[in-house]
């Protein structure tokens, strides 16, 4: 029998349970692939929903499990040792330096996590943003855990300015309903009213409630609040523009107007909150914000050109124009100064078209 394969005893031992991740050792096709058990349809085969996409039936036989350490795995530790796991009941000793170790390697998780973001491990990796990085299934294990223990590693670097791990993450959960300029404050209050006995996350939740009664200033600002200050829509300027006035659509951050980025057109009408821009070359009269509309400095000659030219454009696509004449007007819809030859062009399709001015 292969090495890699295991026998029937060993899978039995192995005790293969739903949810598993699991390393396939042998098989034709799937050798060296990870997933994880998703079924046993039966006592000598899972369902393993593969890491790299789709479900394979494969033996049980041809499985290593990879997300627990078993009595004839080597386990691997980096900056601490890992003991194989034993059925021996735990003396007292042993149950206290266990919870020991437990605390000093969540304080070392938190730690690398802090390092991972300063140092912009995440661009390493070809990510925009931390955010992406914890969200991509490099991250296999307690994502919602991690996440937390970053946050309260911020906090401890970026505004406590103690030592990572100084606090339980519990304890600084409280404070992501201030402002960072009152963290320090409301743990001195929370320490006080402990008194002799130590801190608690309740303690710190209460300095939290009671600062945000007494101090209006203290609140961190709500989604909502965000929310409505990124969708304010600004007041339309008057004084910029005013009606059959010639402007430039600048609506490449819009995706509903970035069809018409660049283009000019006239000014139909000045509602509250948005210009009425009517785009001959189009048809259309659309709907711009303040900053997706761009003033021109024009003349008087040169303003009475465009409102003249925007008409007899609007008068040529009753026509079926050709592919080429229909590019040639719409050079035409994205210059402010039309040349000599443009106008030629245009006054060309006015005759070819029989369309008068």
């Amino acid at each position: 029998m292969d090495s890699n394969t295991a026998s029937s005893t060993d899978v039995a031992s192995r005790n293969f349970q739903i949810g598993d991740c699991v390393t396939i050792t042998v098989h034709p096709l799937f050798t060296g692939r990870t997933g994880e058990i998703t079924a046993l349809p039966s006592a000598d085969a899972g369902i393993v929903a593969l890491d790299s996409g789709g479900r394979e039936r494969i033996p049980l036989s041809c499985l290593k499990l990879s997300n627990r350490l078993m009595s004839n795995d080597v386990p691997i530790g980096t900056s601490f040792n890992v003991e194989v796991l034993s059925s021996a009941p735990m003396t007292v000793e042993e149950a206290r330096a266990t919870i020991k170790q437990i605390n000093g390697l969540c304080n070392q998780i938190r730690a690398l996590l802090v390092e991972l973001e300063t140092r912009e491990g995440y661009l390493a990796l070809g990510f925009n943003s931390m955010a992406q990085l914890m969200n991509s299934n490099l991250f296999v294990k307690a994502r919602s855990t991690l996440h937390k223990e970053l946050l309260a590693g911020r906090i401890e670097t970026q505004y406590l300015h103690v030592p990572v791990g100084t606090f339980s993450e519990s304890h600084l959960r409280p404070l992501a309903k201030l402002k960072p300029e009152y963290y320090i404050e409301v743990l001195s209050q929370a320490t006080q009213s402990a008194g002799a006995r130590p801190m608690t996350a309740r303690d710190v939740s209460a300095a939290v409630a009671t600062m945000l009664l007494t101090d209006k200033n203290a609140a961190k600002r709500s989604i909502v609040d965000v929310v409505k200050e990124r969708t304010l829509v600004p007041l339309c300027d008057r004084s910029q523009c005013r009606i059959e006035d010639a402007s430039v659509v600048r609506g490449f951050k819009n995706a509903d107007l970035r069809p018409y980025d660049g283009y000019w057109g006239i000014i139909q009408h000045i509602s509250e909150h948005f210009y009425h821009i009517y785009i001959s070359l189009k048809g259309e009269t659309i709907q711009c914000r303040e900053e997706e509309v761009e003033p021109i400095d024009l003349s008087e000659g040169d303003r009475i050109t465009l409102l003249s030219v925007s008409s007899r454009v609007s008068n040529l696509l009753k026509a079926e124009l050709e592919a080429v004449d229909y590019a040639i007007l719409e050079t035409i819809q994205r210059s402010l100064y039309l040349t000599p030859r443009q106008l030629m062009h245009l006054e060309l399709m006015e005759k070819d078209y029989g369309v008068s001015q």
